[in-house]
């Protein structure tokens, strides 16, 4: 790991359209990963026969972030009070939807 990069390492330029103090892209000051836990859950069957024809159904099953992972955002908004800070997710919390298909 390299130096702590604080917010008095940079500043703001003076006038519009100049380039400031730091650099293009700076190896210290990254977000954090995004770990995504998503998957699907299927199951399909034929219930019964009409006239020979198949009624089909499936039922799923959707999990997104299934193990309700949290991860943070990181504020690099220079002159901002909480520059560093993280403050708000970068994902939402679990979602399960449910689905129920029948075919005939």
């Amino acid at each position: 790991m390299g130096q702590r990069i604080g917010q008095n390492a940079f500043a703001i330029p003076a006038n519009n359209f100049e380039f400031g103090s730091a650099s293009r892209y700076i190896s210290d000051f990254r977000q954090p990963p995004i770990f995504r836990d998503n998957f699907s859950v299927v199951k399909r069957f034929n219930m019964f026969e009409v006239r020979e024809v198949p009624v089909r159904t499936t039922i799923r099953a959707d999990f997104f972030n299934a193990f309700n992972r949290t991860n943070f955002r990181v504020n690099g908004s220079v002159g901002n009070a909480n520059f560093g800070r993280a403050t708000t997710p970068q994902q939402g919390p679990r979602l399960i939807t449910m689905g129920l298909r029948v075919e005939f």
